[in-house]
């Protein structure tokens, strides 16, 4: 088997295995106790029951727990309510949101205390928000994977502090995230499906998806790291993210990153990756399997092509000059700006031109 056809092979298996085991932990749901209790340090200061009926039809409350070195809250909802609280979150240094089926507005203000509001849709859900040691954990499981009648999902507004994070961490299985201003060391986004609206900066980011949509926007001037992308489908944009280095591995889908720098690496089984450089300053290594990739450069670029194929094509067309590599070989292209591209197909073709 070539080496993209056991690439594909082993990619298709691990985003089949990960979204039985996603759905798997979607589904599963623990309710909680009956009581509604709020306490400091170890004493009780209230316990009382919120009344009403869970959306499983039996008896359910929620319970809001808080003690010095951890904040948690647990729901057994009612259908359709709001649930909120702020807290202090002046220690708060990473960030780890996995939700069902919500959909989520993130957004950073100044001072150090965060709010959140979480309103429940028309399903079952279990949700949790814990701050301990620095790291907030906001969770929503599905109680089951089945609905009567019309489903409204359920909806969560978060505002964090505005700094700096050491770590952001987005799981999605369905509905959406919109997060603004967010900045961390590292971020890492995933989506089973539904879609993403970011607009963050991170050193380092990851991003990866089965299905859907994902907009990632540089809410700063600076340049990243590194860029890693694996998309088994969907659609994943970029823009601004000028990076020291970019790998994209895309089974199917289309993967769009405006105004890129730096190195980039892209791995394309079938679909089409566009790149538009801000500068062209580092080597482009492409090996297609099928699909198209296009890369537009700047005025004044140059490209020093290295290409082999089994079949397809790569055109070049830069600065006045032009060729076509149909049969493999090697090429000189361009402007003074000379940087390597490297390519191999299978299949598909590959455009590069200003």
């Amino acid at each position: 088997m070539s080496k993209m056809g056991k690439w594909l092979l082993i990619f298709g298996i691990t985003a089949l295995v990960g979204a039985i085991l996603f759905g798997i932990s979607v589904a599963a749901f623990g309710v909680k106790d009956n009581n509604y209790g709020i306490s400091i340090g170890d004493k009780d200061i209230s316990i009382f029951n919120i009344g009403g009926t869970a959306m499983n039809f039996l008896p359910g409350n929620s319970g809001i727990h808080f003690r010095e070195d951890v904040t948690t809250i647990d729901f057994d909802f009612e259908a359709n309510k709001d649930y909120d609280k702020s807290f202090d979150a002046s220690g708060l240094k990473d960030i780890q949101i996995a939700l069902a089926s919500c959909n989520a507005d993130i957004t950073c203000t100044s001072g150090s205390t965060a709010s959140l509001t979480y309103r429940t849709g028309n399903a079952k859900t279990y949700f949790s928000a814990e701050l301990r040691d620095g790291v907030l954990q906001i969770t929503e499981k599905a109680a089951s994977v089945f609905n009567i009648g019309a489903f409204k999902s359920s909806s969560l507004t978060l505002s964090l502090p505005e700094k700096l994070y050491e770590s952001v961490k987005f799981e999605l299985a369905s509905g959406s995230i919109k997060a603004t201003g967010l900045t961390a060391d590292s971020l890492k986004a995933q989506a089973a499906s539904g879609s993403m609206e970011l607009g963050v900066f991170a050193d380092s980011i990851d991003l990866d998806i089965a299905s859907g949509k994902m907009t990632v926007t540089n809410c700063t001037d600076k340049t990243v790291n590194n860029i890693d992308i694996d998309a088994a489908s969907g659609s994943i944009t970029m823009n601004g993210f000028g990076a020291d280095s970019t790998k994209v591995d895309l089974a199917s889908g289309n993967v769009t990153l405006n105004d890129i720098s730096g190195s980039v690496n892209v791995e394309l089984a079938s679909g089409k990756v566009n790149l538009n450089y801000a500068e062209w300053n580092g080597a482009l290594g492409i090996d297609l399997m099928s699909g198209k990739v296009e890369a537009v450069l700047p005025e004044g670029s140059g490209a020093a092509v290295e290409f082999e194929k089994a079949s397809g094509s790569i055109n070049i067309a830069l600065d006045g000059e032009s060729v076509s590599l149909s049969k493999g070989g090697n090429a000189t292209i361009g402007g003074s700006n000379v940087q390597n591209v490297k390519a191999h197909t299978m299949s598909g073709s590959i455009s590069i031109h200003n």
